[in-house]
């Protein structure tokens, strides 16, 4: 179970995103303030919210201390528009649910001679969840929808296996219950429903309580429980990263409010935590292929349940001595828990079923070729041997044919940078034609192209809107933006303006050379 795609409407700068495909690796563009952001905070607020839920029922606590803070409902919802609802779709893959819905439609459609709906190249249903203002309790959740692509009955398009809408204090008291309830399936439409209820166990995530059928609650929990997972196991890593200190000293509330802040893989790695010997080996080998140094000592020198205090010194390619982190480039200290919490991801994803990584302008201070390197470190990382799929040829041990599976770890990443997406194209592009058939170099290159999603946030007139970018097998754009085409353009203009004026320089002195000869 796992989500697969995202769509916000009316939140912040968007009135609608449309659906934003989570892969493996999912890149945003954008120009500044373009409101990429935007859609990491949607994210944030819905995760804080799981963590850290208000007293009320189904509401969204909109600021946190060391998370993200958004100001209220009247600053969030697009436009500042009050009347406007937020809403939160979410697409998960859920084939167990969606098979036992499946057969229950099917019952319905046989006797009424339509043919059986059978499972799609894509076995998804959509969670939507709708959020309205409440001038006392800022947020408040107003509507819940179950939706389906399939055809249920002879009308064409996506139908609704369950609309749920609040009916407000007022007319809850007056009928007796709070929600009304709609579907789309005529066989669950003769159904009572009065009776059926929501109970919120985590927050404003639903859970079906005494509904006529057995099938729906069991699909609502699944959709429940996917997104949970996912906003449980996203891990964010914020623009900027920690000042580089010569002594890290983190007491109990210091080492939360990190926790909090995005960079708990630093906090566990400064304190010793997931430094397995393989751990530290990839470390130390994305450290050197960045040129950033050989080898991290291991950093922890006292650590329990009051402090942890500890020093990050590495070991230079030439040099003597350790040089402690502080002593070295900026860049390094903003890499460095870009590159920790990437590696250690995989080992969260037994206590998290899955991690997505979320991170925020991962190239900051790295120059071209250290970006490219950065982001075969997520290619590499989304991958992970099956053993089942390997043979003994020989004296060797040889992967067979698509002995690659996905590791359950993803990244969302907001980048500007174009040497990342070169890359990323490059990879796709060898897979496709057979050159990363096996490992390079002990590193996994192989980037099958329907890992990869790239999006472009533009902003006009103070909205905004998201663009798919298409590439095809051979890393070709085949569909993009018109504001796309000059997004890295300036470099080009800059250079070819640059050869203009040389040409013209060149001519005027072979114009004042050959004046002054005659």
């Amino acid at each position: 179970m796992t989500v697969k795609a995202i769509r916000l409407e009316n939140f912040m700068a968007f009135a609608d995103t449309g659906w934003i495909e989570l892969r493996p690796i999912t890149l945003l563009f954008g120009r500044n303030s373009s409101g990429k952001s935007a859609i990491i905070r949607a994210l944030r607020l819905l995760r804080q919210n799981l963590e850290q839920p208000t007293d009320e029922r189904y509401t969204l606590r909109f600021n946190s201390e060391h998370g993200v803070a958004l100001g209220d409902y009247t600053e969030t919802v697009h436009g500042k528009e009050t009347d406007r609802v937020m809403r939160f779709h979410f697409r998960c893959d859920v084939p167990a649910a969606a098979d036992a819905a499946r057969r229950e439609i099917n019952q319905w459609r046989q006797p009424n001679n339509l043919p059986d709906i059978v499972a799609g190249t894509e076995d998804t249903l959509t969670l939507a969840l709708t959020f309205g203002y409440d001038p006392h309790r800022e947020a408040e959740l107003v509507g819940i929808d179950v939706i389906c692509n399939w055809q249920i009955t002879a009308v064409p398009g996506s139908h609704t296996l369950l609309s749920a809408v609040w009916l407000g204090r007022e007319m809850s008291e007056e009928v007796g219950y709070e929600w009304w309830l709609d579907t789309d399936l005529p066989s669950w439409q003769a159904l009572d429903w009065q009776a059926t209820s929501f109970r919120f166990p985590q927050n404003f995530l639903p859970q079906l309580e005494d509904a006529p059928t057995d099938i729906l609650p069991n699909v609502l929990s699944n959709l429940a429980q996917s997104i949970a997972i996912f906003l449980k196991g996203m891990e964010y890593q914020p623009p900027i990263r920690p000042e580089p200190q010569r002594v890290y000293v983190l007491d109990e509330i210091a080492r939360q409010r990190w926790r909090q802040q995005g960079w708990a893989a630093l906090v566990d790695f400064l304190e010793g935590n997931r430094l397995d010997e393989p751990t530290e080996t990839k470390i130390d080998s994305w450290l050197d292929c960045l040129e950033l140094g050989l080898h991290i000592e291991p950093p922890t020198e006292h650590s329990s349940k009051d402090a942890t205090v500890s020093k990050i010194v590495i070991k230079e390619k030439g040099a003597g001595l350790p040089v402690n982190l502080k002593n070295t480039g900026y860049g390094a200290s903003q890499v460095i828990p870009v590159i920790v919490q990437s590696v250690t991801a995989r080992q969260r994803v037994e206590e998290k079923t899955a991690v997505c990584v979320v991170i925020e302008q991962p190239e900051l201070h790295l120059h071209p070729r250290a970006q490219a390197r950065l982001t075969d470190m997520f290619v590499d990382e989304i991958y992970q041997i099956d053993t089942r799929q390997v043979e003994k040829k020989g004296d060797e041990l040889k992967p067979t044919q698509g002995y690659r599976e996905h590791s359950d770890v993803r990244f969302l990443l907001e980048t500007h940078s174009e040497h990342s997406l070169l890359r990323l194209q490059k990879r796709v592009t060898e897979t496709a034609v057979g050159i990363n058939d096996l490992q390079i170099q002990g590193k996994n290159r192989y980037l099958v192209l329907k890992d990869l999603s790239v999006y472009f946030i533009k902003r006009d007139a103070g909205a905004s809107s998201v663009e798919s970018i298409t590439l095809n097998e051979y890393g070709e754009f085949t569909e993009f933006p018109d504001e796309f085409e000059t997004f890295f353009a300036d470099d080009l203009i800059e250079a070819g303006e640059l050869a203009k004026l040389r040409l013209k320089a060149r001519a005027k002195r072979r114009e004042t050379i050959d004046n002054s000869s005659s």
